[in-house]
């Protein structure tokens, strides 16, 4: 089944040319397939005959045994899986081109093959004739099948492998079968155990049968029990079962996180992660490490004055970087001096080398600063990882000694090339002196808003350490260098110095060089560009200080000058930054820092090379040396980040810069990543081992035979570890980085292995330069289906049978979102990703040739996540509709029995196994059990919040991905945070993903509570959890907003109300608007003449797209109406939308209109009570759109109509003595069925519209259809026709937006109270105390200035009635 719905999803590829006829023939193989087992496993259950009666054998005289058409199937099918999936195993890791890895395990899997089919038959026989049932034969025969596979391959790979070593493809076997097997068996013990047992009762013809004695229903209801009560019920157990559906699904990721767990744990102590958890285990280790490990990473480290230098270096870039002060560092640092004569070391940490005496550090006061204490921890568990290691690759080679030794002492010289290449765009170099100290709110120059915190009193309060630390240091320069500043400033507090420059007082903004330290400061705390230069350039001052040692070691006539060293360097050393918009237009501000950058030597940030496109004339890539010196190559053609061929910017950016990259090896970093400096150290390390070709290459005389395997580098991808470093600037800092951890620790590490699944995911990796040269790029770059550009890159290595390495001894540091608004569109990007993913060809040929450990491996490893989030945040909403409709239609607890209770199970699974338990272990691994558990602990009640949000974010705009191919790129605006986002920018946010579906929930809820016969206790304790759900939906952007105060809601809900009640003008008002708007410039502006504008449908649709934010017609045209039709070309994909559109909108409105059905005592008669409202809506409609030019002939009819509607109504009431409540459900219900019309005549109008403008540039010839490109001019009419809709039908929408700002209204009111509380748990006390001040500083004059396409009211007012008097006239 599986497989049939694979080839189902890749049907837009088959009508799109890109998949041939085989792929319907496999279709329609699959389907009969899937019929004819479905007939068997009937057949097999005594539930219906289909098939015919299969033959009977006697077994010894006595014995029958007779043949079953599903129990011949299974075993057939096991034998072929078997087969094929041994084949695919050697197709996959067994290519027979020149150079290609694994080529002889070939024999390996062959023998496999033989061998599981051998154990497959006999063991499958043998549970046969002994009449096993299947929960015991199922086990033996699949470890008879692993047992024989393994037992066979590798004499048969001894035998005719040519000697390959068939041991590490043995244990990939045997680790991948038992970790499946696992996973497998645990899925089929709880759903044939636990789950069928309860559901199989749970049937519309035990549950649903209604007799009167059975319902608890009024005597109105009790007439319609045969119908509606049974409607109700019936649609509760479709629900159950797809729940259950759901469940088991839902499990089975479960138990692979169980399994990624034990595996985790296991493979993180086998590579020593957190080995030295605490600052206590650095006091009690750093000698041992420091005597034992220092060596691994070079040779010359062995001596006690290079290790000094080395942990001397890594304390003195901890104090550049302002995380340690002058006490700390000398504390912390290795002295040494000479040994008196007859003088010996008298302390234990003291050591002595050659007549001198090293004083180790005692470590007695640890750090105040913790990220210095993280990584001076770090820095020595990942030394032991890298000892293992070195001793793993002495075990190895033991025959080839001499050479491991030239290349421990020689690292920087053997290690192979290496280029960082850095892609960026338009994010900030260097915070300017404006940004740190701006007070307003992002885009309100001047508003009545309170100002808000700036960005450097946020720093200083989230960073008091450090702060003070470079207000010290500035100190220490001004004594230095007295000309460099106001000598008054000596006597300034730190506290003083941040007013003075928020102030912008002339005694410290008159000096150049202390104003740029401070802007550096800052950004080297933001996700700017200088802090990733800052780590590279780290990177490549260890790599110099470690090439200096290793060269001082040599005898002095064997070293070499200091200048050939640093041509060593340069060779063997590349930083490239490729920037996009480089000497352009707009990029003015970055191109200043970049030069500011080059010309200020005395900062050591100048050392990379910058590549920019040059077009002019012609298209050039030019690349601008640290040097001075300038090269160009010229392209075919112009970057294409942009229509009319577009593709995804990131990946032309990188791809453009390959040519100028020099290195053996490329390594991958973004913008917003960084280097820690004590990891340069292990880099050369790291090259030599996974990047040189085999040591007996080196050793084997020249001219004896070599084989290609020897001379390749066996690894295509290293990838390794990430630490996120905005995880202190906020909440959402810290639960969004929690996650990322989990994915970059635990989680990669069991991908590596035993999966092989780890691939390139646009995180810090190692990349062969050759491999990247000769495969088309690091990533692909086409549109929309390389949303995630980077992963095709993992994707090529694993379909090409290449190897991925990770390790975690060598870490970068990375910024994540720290507000809820970036983190909300990065997971955004990735659903859609993710989405875009499974409709492309690279995973649809993995699927067809890849072999099932590795799909499994591809499947849990990246997209799956978003699939199970989907089913997850779907089964929410089957459960809530379940249990109301079951209350409904009488059906007690006792009757569904624990169903109840079964039906919570998917999101225990979410809670836990998805977030809660591999954040424990992977903590608990690293910092020890009871710490781990604490850390975690403190962070809960905000990051299940959070990742509940998250939850329907994966869930909607993945689904939004499958079903209309939305995707690209997505500017997640990486920042702090401080600016507050109103009501109405949340709710045009996040209305159709989380508002709606969380209102939707909440009266679910409601409705429950309303008519269920239990108690408040039983209804709490049962729809708790789907109550936060639905409150977590609809107030996380609420509740990480910062600091609430009731001046701003006040604010807010003003602004919402004028933004309800703010109409949209016509399309022929908005067209004279932007045309007396523009003459009215054009008067007002010199040269008229030139680049006149013109109002055409492209202007008028900016208007509109711009009005979101002030009025709700233009949101609900741009976002519902016309949203969704945007993107749609081909006719199928048109209709397929229309189908979408359509199931949606009955999937949404059918139960609401069930239950309203149920509820209602009677609509035979309530269509007269309905009939004058309907008849009044459609004089009003009439009037309106076709008849506006006789308003004033129809006034006394606009009065009496009205009246006669609600008198005749009320008189129905009267007569027939309707009730107040009925009369509600009446209402209720003709409303939720006009809104399912009104929703399926919008996607009814957008398609004829759509389809028409298709068929008009459709025309038939003899090769089939010939469709004409679509215009501007189609694009016109496309648009009008579709804003032709009247508007009138959408007011009953606001039902939704009203709903949504009283719930704002009462979460954010709440908030309010304990404002200072809040914002300290989501920054920290000191970030609080500054907003207090913040806010209680005197608010900016109003006053805003109208925007280029932004009609402030008056100036509308005046237009719209000039408009209403020219037609009078």
């Amino acid at each position: 089944m599986l497989c049939w719905l694979l080839e189902l999803c890749h049907w837009r590829l088959f009508f799109r040319r890109l998949l041939t006829w085989r792929h319907l023939l496999t279709l329609l193989w699959r389907t009969v397939l899937l019929l004819g087992v479905y007939a068997a496993f009937l057949d097999f259950q005594d539930v219906q005959k289909w098939l015919p009666k299969m033959p009977t054998i006697t077994l010894d005289g006595s014995r029958t045994f007779s043949f079953d058409a599903f129990m011949i199937y299974l075993t057939l099918q096991a034998i072929s899986t078997v087969i094929e999936e041994a084949f695919c195993l050697a197709r996959t890791y067994a290519y027979d081109l020149p150079g290609r890895m694994f080529k002889n395990n070939k024999k390996f899997f062959e023998g496999a093959a033989f061998g599981g089919v051998l154990g497959t038959a006999t063991s499958a026989g043998y549970a046969l004739m002994l009449d096993w049932p299947a929960e015991w034969a199922s086990p033996l025969v699949a470890a008879a099948t692993l047992v024989a596979a393994v037992l066979v391959a590798v004499p048969y790979s001894k035998l005719f492998g040519k000697g390959e070593a068939s041991a590490r493809e043995a244990r990939y076997l045997i680790h991948n079968c038992v970790f499946w097997a696992l996973i497998w068996l645990a899925v089929f013990i709880v759903f044939y155990e636990w789950i069928v047992p309860v559901v199989i009762k749970v049937r519309p013809d035990t549950l649903c049968l209604c007799p009167d004695e059975k319902i608890a229903l009024t005597e109105a209801l009790k007439k319609r029990c045969k119908f509606g009560s049974r409607l109700l019920c019936t649609t509760g157990v479709v629900m159950v079962w797809l729940s259950v559906i759901v469940i088991n699904i839902v499990w089975v990721f479960a138990c692979f996180q169980i399994m990624v767990l034990i595996y985790g744990i296991w493979r993180g102590k086998r590579d020593r992660v957190g080995n030295v958890k605490d600052w206590t285990d650095v006091q009690k280790y750093f000698l041992r490490i420091k005597l034992q490990c220092f060596p691994a990473l070079s040779q010359c480290l062995a001596s006690k004055h290079n290790q000094m230098v080395i942990w001397n270096w890594f304390m003195k870039s901890l104090y550049s970087e302002w995380l340690l002060d002058r006490e700390e560092y000398e504390q912390l640092k290795i002295t040494f001096r000479q040994l008196d004569k007859n003088e010996s070391a008298k302390w234990e940490l003291d050591e002595v080398e050659r007549g001198v005496k090293y004083s180790n550090p005692l470590f007695l006061r640890r750090p105040r600063n913790e990220e210095a204490r993280r990584r001076i921890i770090y820095f020595l568990w990942s030394l032991q990882a890298v000892a293992a290691a070195q001793r793993s690759d002495e075990r190895a080679d033991r025959n080839h000694k001499d050479h491991l030794n030239w290349q421990q002492a020689n690292r920087v010289l053997a290690m192979p090339s290496l280029t960082i290449l850095t892609p960026c765009a338009a994010e900030p170099v260097i915070y300017s002196v404006a940004e740190l100290i701006n007070p307003n709110h992002k885009g309100e120059a001047n508003s009545s808003r309170h100002p808000r915190i700036t960005v450097l009193e946020y720093l200083t309060s989230a960073y008091p350490d450090e702060w003070q630390n470079l207000c010290n240091w500035l100190k220490t320069k001004l004594h230095e260098n007295p000309e460099d500043g106001d000598a008054c400033l000596l006597t300034q507090s730190h506290h003083q110095v941040l007013s003075m420059f928020l102030e912008e007082d002339p005694r410290l903004m008159s000096s150049e060089f202390l104003v740029l330290q401070i802007r550096l400061w800052a950004s080297f705390h933001g996700q700017t560009l200088v802090r990733l230069i800052r780590g590279v350039m780290h990177w490549r001052q260890g790599l110099e200080l470690l090439a200096a040692l290793e060269n001082a070691a040599y005898p002095e006539e064997l070293r070499m000058p200091d200048q050939h060293v640093q041509q060593l360097l340069s060779t063997k050393f590349q930083f490239l930054l490729c920037h996009q918009i480089y000497n352009q237009p707009s990029g003015q501000v970055q191109t200043k820092d970049m030069e500011l950058l080059f010309e200020h030597h005395y900062l050591s940030l100048h050392k990379f090379d910058l590549v920019y496109p040059d077009d002019h004339d012609r298209y050039f890539s030019r690349i601008r040396r640290w040097d001075g010196s300038e090269e160009c190559i010229e392209r075919p053609g112009p970057m294409r980040p942009n229509p009319p061929f577009p593709t995804e910017p990131k990946a032309e950016n990188q791809n453009h810069a390959i040519p100028f990259a020099n290195g053996q090896v490329v390594g991958v970093l973004d913008m917003n990543q960084t280097c820690p400096m004590e990891d340069a150290f292990k880099v050369p390390f790291l090259l030599n081992r996974y990047f040189t070709p085999a040591a007996k290459v080196f050793t084997t005389p020249f001219g004896a035979d070599i084989k290609a395997n020897d001379v390749i580098n066996p690894y295509r991808v290293v990838g390794f570890a990430e630490w996120q470093y905005t995880r202190g600037l906020s909440m959402v800092g810290e639960v969004a980085g929690q996650a990322e951890f989990c994915f970059t620790s635990i989680h990669q590490r069991v991908c590596r292995w035993p999966l092989r699944a780890r691939l390139h995911y646009g995180h810090p990796d190692f990349l062969d330069g050759h491999w990247v040269r000769t495969r088309g790029g690091l990533s692909h770059a086409s549109h929309l289906v390389n949303t995630a550009e980077d992963v095709f890159a993992g994707y090529e290595v694993v379909g090409r049978g290449e190897r991925v390495e990770y390790v975690e001894w060598l870490q970068a540091q990375k910024g994540k979102e720290s507000a809820i608004g970036p983190a909300f569109l990065f997971e955004k990007k990735l659903a859609q990703a993710a989405a875009q993913q499974m409709r492309s060809r690279d995973l649809y040929w993995l699927n067809q040739r890849a072999h099932a450990f590795l799909r499994f491996g591809l499947f849990f490893g990246t997209y799956g996540f978003y699939i199970y989030n989907t089913l997850m945040a779907m089964s929410i909403h089957l459960y809530i509709i379940a249990v109301v409709f079951f209350a409904l239609s009488g059906v007690t607890n006792h009757d569904l029995g624990v169903n109840q209770s079964t039906l919570a199970v998917p999101w225990l699974f979410q809670v836990g196994f998805l977030f809660s338990f591999p954040l424990i272990v992977e903590l608990s691994i690293e910092k020890g059990m009871i710490q781990g558990f604490l850390h975690f602990l403190r962070t809960l009640p905000f990051a299940l919040v959070y990742h509940l949000f998250q939850l329907q974010t994966k869930a909607a705009f993945f689904i939004e991905g499958l079903v209309r191919g939305k995707g690209g790129y997505i500017a997640s605006q990486r920042g702090f945070g401080l600016d507050r986002t109103t009501f109405v920018d949340i709710y045009t946010t996040y209305a159709s993903s989380h508002v709606h579906p969380g209102i939707n929930l909440l009266f679910w809820i409601g409705l429950y509570a309303g008519y269920s016969q239990l108690t408040l206790a039983e209804i709490s304790l049962r729809c708790f959890f789907i109550v936060m759900v639905g409150v977590c939906w609809i107030g996380a952007p609420i509740l990480f907003n910062p600091h609430p105060t009731m001046e701003h809601l006040t604010q807010d809900i003003n602004e919402m109300l004028a933004w309800l009640g703010n109409p949209l003008p016509t399309t022929k008002d908005i067209a004279f608007l932007l045309f007396e708007e523009h003459k009215r410039k054009d008067v007002n502006r010199e040269h008229a003449d030139r680049n006149k504008r013109e109002v055409t449908t492209k202007t008028l649709r900016q208007w509109v797209e711009a009005q979101r934010g002030t009025s709700w017609m233009a949101w609900y045209m741009n976002e519902v109406l016309l949203g969704p039709w945007g993107d749609e070309e081909m006719w199928l994909s048109i209709v397929g939308l229309l189908f979408q559109e359509s199931i949606l909108g009955f999937l949404s409105y059918s139960p609401w209109l069930f239950w309203a059905y149920w509820a209602s005592p009677s609509l035979s008669y309530s269509v007269w009570f309905a009939i004058p409202i309907l008849l009044c809506l459609m004089f009003f409609s009439i009037l309106n759109q076709w008849l506006p030019h006789v308003h004033e002939n129809f006034n006394i009819l606009k009065l009496y109509v009205p009246l006669a509607a609600f008198g005749f109504a009320l008189h129905f009431i009267l007569a027939w003595k309707v009730r107040l409540k009925e009369v509600f459900f009446y209402l209720l219900f003709y409303c939720i069925l006009y809104a399912l019309i009104v929703d399926m005549c919008v996607s009814g109008w957008n398609f004829s519209v759509k389809f028409t403008n298709y068929m008009q540039r459709t025309r038939f010839t003899c090769k089939g259809l010939a469709t004409q490109k679509r215009t501007a001019q189609h694009e016109d009419s496309i648009w009008f026709n579709r804003l032709r809709i009247p508007r009138f039908l959408f007011d009953i929408q606001k039902l939704y937006p009203v709903v949504a700002l009283a719930l704002f209204t009462l979460i954010n009111g709440t908030l309010c109270l304990f404002k200072s509380t809040l914002t300290s748990m989501l920054y920290c006390p000191a970030v609080a105390n500054a907003w207090d001040r913040a806010a209680a500083k005197p608010q900016m004059p109003q006053g805003l200035p109208p925007a280029e396409f932004n009609l402030d009211m008056d100036t509308m007012e005046s237009l719209l009635a000039a408009i209403n008097a020219e037609k009078s006239q």
